[in-house]
């Protein structure tokens, strides 16, 4: 999600750069002698139209960012709410798993809001196996587990389960667990 913050504000910059020079450049237009306003009421007027044609400009930006970011926070209240459902979470509990989902999204991570969110499910109902967990350990064993997918094809799913084994049997961390079985995979070892 910071990747594409960051894309929408290059973006409403970008458009806003533009109209804001030919805003500046109408108001120029409007001082001194050989400006717009020593050549009368047309002068005024064809600056005037400058203004406006460049604050609509401004104004279609503005609203194409806007939607940009209503539309994404619509995506993630649609994924909080499917994980909701899915782990019987009260409003705040789900709250908090819609922050690990924006997170894991805004890091790259999932092709879309809702693969996010699926993958954040899935998780934490492997991890429920250990016994409660904090967000922070679903959020670092999501991304782990897309790293795997990645870079390995193993699906989030099952690295997890894996990770979750290792964790339980040998009191590893996540972290532990994830870079254990990265290891495994990067010498050519396999799933079974």
């Amino acid at each position: 999600m910071a990747d594409l913050n960051i894309a929408i504000k290059i973006a409403a910059q970008d458009q806003a750069s533009g109209v804001l020079g030919r805003i500046g450049g109408a108001l120029k237009g409007l001082t001194g002698e050989t400006g717009l306003a020593g050549r009368g009421f047309g002068g005024l007027q064809t600056a005037v139209s400058g203004l406006m044609g460049g604050m609509t400009l401004l104004l279609g930006g503005l609203v194409a960012v806007g939607g940009a970011a209503f539309g994404m926070a619509n995506d993630v209240q649609a994924a909080t709410a499917l994980v909701q459902g899915q782990l019987g979470l009260g409003a705040e509990e789900a709250e908090a798993y819609g922050d690990v989902i924006k997170d894991v999204y805004g890091a790259n991570f999932g092709e879309s809001v809702a693969a996010v969110g699926t993958a954040v499910g899935e998780v934490s109902l492997q991890l429920a196996r250990l016994g409660e967990v904090s967000t922070d350990v679903v959020e670092g064993a999501t991304v782990n587990a897309f790293r795997l997918a990645d870079a390995y094809g193993v699906g989030v799913t099952e690295s997890t389960s894996a990770a979750v084994a290792l964790m339980d049997e040998f009191g590893l961390s996540q972290q532990q667990a994830f870079d254990f079985l990265t290891t495994g995979l990067s010498a050519g070892d396999e799933f079974e």
